[in-house]
């Protein structure tokens, strides 16, 4: 007899473990993402949001993806203009309470 006909089961476990995977890679859902609105204020530029709200995400990485989110052919804002971020990027952005170490009082 051959090893798989004596293990029988244990083939079967892991075929079904197999197809569980596969099935559930497949058929998962990628979370939604929620969007937010920010408003754009004189001075502000990609590069410069970038800094505040991309936590550990490379600068040119998040510009390419809040373009590619608002259809943006340029890197080109304007005072005024309102953005969509993942509202997730939020967090990473200080409120005016927060102070950091070196801050002018």
């Amino acid at each position: 007899m051959t090893i798989i006909q004596r293990n029988t089961y244990v083939v079967a476990f892991f075929i079904f473990i197999l197809l569980l995977s596969v099935f559930a890679i497949y058929h998962g859902k990628p979370a939604e993402v929620r969007m937010s609105h920010l408003q754009i204020e004189k001075g502000d530029t990609l590069w410069s949001l970038s800094k505040e709200f991309r936590g550990g995400q490379p600068a040119e990485q998040w510009i390419n993806s809040i373009m590619e989110a608002n259809n943006l052919h340029t890197a080109e804002i304007k005072a005024g203009d309102t953005l969509l971020i993942p509202q997730d990027q939020l967090e990473f952005a200080p409120d005016a309470a927060t102070q950091f170490a070196g801050d002018a009082r």
